[in-house]
């Protein structure tokens, strides 16, 4: 909601000074060509197609209802260490395909295959770095936008002074004040795009990672309690520490009523 906010503002704010100064000033079809064109150009050369589309549709979930750490996390966690303290962790079979966490599911399978805690730890652990790097990949492509929109802003008007300069001799002085204006036009749009589009989207997607990562630290905290045997109250206490105040309840009569 926050970044729908944050887009409108932006608009409306930036169009009424626009259209204050006069909006036909700020339109230029060449410099759009050059800053956008460029952009696209450098983004096609430099990323492969797949890794493109992934950014994209990674960048949709800003536009989502804001994330938090789920909840559901730690009552999954507190059901699976009531049941292996009941039974075994053989039992942890009967619920794994309920279980909505990827990261929970895959360390029960590792528990009930019989792998050491060191193993499952490392196994766990090593899946989320290399999930956090292609994470990073979506937060990079939009910073690598906002380095290049500026750039090709500047070149653009590089590009209109050196054709302004061609033709001073021939210039009225009345002339050269648009012709600059027009040549500073693309710095302009290069600047709005990094400043206005592309960076607030990086941020965006940097707080979206840091919560998912946290919640698969959560997850994996969790098996490993489970497999050590650890009191269900305990692991409630520990992982509720992953949470604001405004979301601890008490998750270990909502996992016991869940499992009636």
């Amino acid at each position: 909601m926050a970044t729908i906010i944050g887009f409108f503002l932006a608009i409306i704010l930036f169009g009424i000074a626009l259209y204050n100064k006069g909006a036909n000033a700020f339109f230029d079809v060449d410099s759009i060509i050059i800053v956008m064109g460029g952009i696209l150009a450098s983004i096609f050369i430099g990323f492969p197609l797949k890794r493109v589309f992934d950014a994209c549709g990674y960048a949709l979930k800003i536009f989502k209802k804001e994330k938090k750490i789920s909840e559901n996390i730690i009552i999954d966690i507190i059901r699976c260490s009531i049941l292996t303290r009941k039974e075994s962790f053989l039992a942890l079979e009967k619920i794994i395909d309920e279980i909505e966490n990827e990261f929970i599911r895959k360390g029960l399978i590792l528990i009930t295959e019989g792998y050491s805690p060191e193993n499952v730890r490392d196994i766990l652990e090593t899946d989320l770095e290399n999930y956090y790097e292609r994470l990073q990949k979506n937060e990079n492509f939009f910073r690598f936008i906002s380095k290049l929109a500026p750039a090709f802003g500047m070149i653009g008007t590089l590009i209109g002074l050196i054709a302004m300069l061609r033709n001073l001799s021939n210039a009225t002085p009345s002339a050269i004040g648009p012709a600059m204006a027009t040549a500073l036009i693309t710095t302009f749009y290069g600047a709005m795009i990094a400043n206005l589009i592309t960076t607030p989207i990086a941020e965006k997607i940097s707080d979206i990672i840091e919560i998912e990562i946290l919640e698969i630290k959560m997850a994996i905290e969790g098996v490993l309690m489970v497999y050590a045997g650890i009191n269900p109250r305990i692991i409630e206490k520990k992982l509720s520490s992953f949470l604001p105040e405004e979301q601890r309840v008490d998750f270990y009569s909502i996992a016991r009523n869940s499992m009636r």
